[in-house]
């Protein structure tokens, strides 16, 4: 294989374990929505604050003086696993999908996209999530948003936040003095009626961002405009702690009595890796769903080589055909028509080599001049015959790809 090949022959795409487990249980059309959107199914992880077990005695040694008390539990735990099992070496980002088992007949599915920084992981774990719920019967969902940034960011806006409310230490309890100085986005979060007004006028996150969390941050917006998502940036979206995440999303029906719960909740850590002693960063996006069980329907997970691959290949060329590249794999899902697709990838080459090596009879490929026009261009990879395909008419050509066994 020539050097500007993706992969070595030798070489997997993902790992042999994504690719073989399947689930049974209440929660299984879930479960295979995840699935249609890139998301491969792994055994429950066991959530805890464990360190990955490649990192040497001796930075273990140095991090016993750490508080891990703040830490995310759910994304150490999804690092760990990353780590620990070498999946930098394929091809990412890694993205797996996992049940965690709750009480009172209540369960979480959590979406993990892992080794990727660009903006398609939060859109992707989003617009996932969305359809999850939708099909579960949740109607009129709205998204929050709010946005800490970079290291840069997150250090200016505390600087700023910290010089405010020094300006009105005499109006704080005791309490909330003492939290200035171990973590003042707790005074940031107290949503106290007797506090409301301080609050309200403090500084903003998003006010402190950088170039390049701005650009990050403006692009999921972008994303969720194109697929006509309600949203709303919230700065009261906060989560306190030592770790901050870059990122914070939730989902929520605004018109439900229980207004204080959101359906979904995800956040995207960049620098947390490193936090726990690697000494690269990983980012990391990651969703959970909070699912109420309709029976108590014990889980199970079979480990097979799936019969039914997908025989199509999405390749995209552009950032304006990326942001249509969910609303086209939710067409696809509704038409019950499993594709391929590598929305994280921005090279054309990369995507046709994926294509290739994998081994699908077709691809479809949208391009500027496609978003323009409003179509897909259909190929066939053995004779190279293709056709257009306009938006509006995919749905009916795939159910024609289907009645003809093509798919």
């Amino acid at each position: 294989m020539s050097k500007g090949k993706l992969f070595d022959k030798h070489v997997r795409e993902k790992p042999l374990f994504l690719e073989s487990c399947f689930y049974k249980g209440s929660l299984e059309k879930s479960v295979e929505t995840a699935r249609h959107y890139g998301f491969n199914l792994v055994q429950p992880l066991t959530i805890n604050k464990r360190l990955p077990l490649i990192i040497s005695k001796a930075k273990k040694e140095s991090l016993k003086i750490k508080d891990f008390s703040d830490f995310p539990g759910d994304y150490m735990s999804t690092l760990k696993k990353y780590i620990d099992e070498e999946m930098h070496k394929f091809a990412q980002p890694i993205m797996f999908c996992h049940v965690i088992d709750k009480e009172e007949n209540t369960a979480e599915l959590r979406l993990e996209v892992v080794g990727t920084k660009k903006s398609i992981a939060e859109a992707t774990v989003i617009k996932t999530a969305s359809m999850i719920l939708e099909d579960l019967g949740h109607q009129n969902l709205t998204v929050r948003l709010n946005c800490i940034g970079d290291k840069e960011s997150s250090s200016n806006f505390i600087k700023e936040l910290t010089n405010y409310y020094r300006g009105h230490m005499n109006n704080l309890s005791p309490t909330l003095q003492q939290q200035l100085k171990t973590d003042i986005l707790k005074v940031y979060a107290n949503r106290s009626e007797k506090y409301k007004e301080i609050n309200k006028n403090a500084p903003r996150p998003i006010g402190s961002l950088s170039e390049e969390s701005r650009e990050h941050f403006r692009q999921i917006i972008e994303f969720l405009e194109n697929l006509e998502m309600g949203y709303e940036i919230s700065d009261q979206l906060i989560n306190p702690g030592i770790c901050l995440p870059k990122t914070l999303f939730e989902i929520r029906n605004p018109e439900s009595d229980l207004l204080d719960t959101a359906l979904a909740q995800g956040e995207r850590h960049n620098y947390l890796a490193q936090s726990i002693g690697f000494n690269k960063k990983i980012p990391v996006v990651g969703m959970g769903i909070n699912i109420r069980r309709k029976e108590k329907k014990k889980d199970s997970y079979i480990n097979k080589v799936p019969k039914d691959l997908p025989k199509i290949y999405f390749i995209h060329l552009g950032f304006e055909a990326k942001k249509k590249s969910l609303g086209i794999l939710e067409i696809f899902r509704k038409s019950k028509v499993p594709i391929h697709q590598a929305l994280c990838n921005d090279s054309f080459a990369q995507q046709l080599e994926r294509a290739e090596d994998s081994g699908v009879p077709y691809t479809v490929i949208m391009g500027y001049k496609e978003v323009l026009e409003g179509s897909l261009i259909f190929r066939d990879m053995e004779t190279r015959y293709q056709e257009n395909v306009r938006l509006g008419d995919l749905e009916g050509f795939l159910l024609q790809l289907r009645s003809k066994k093509m798919v």
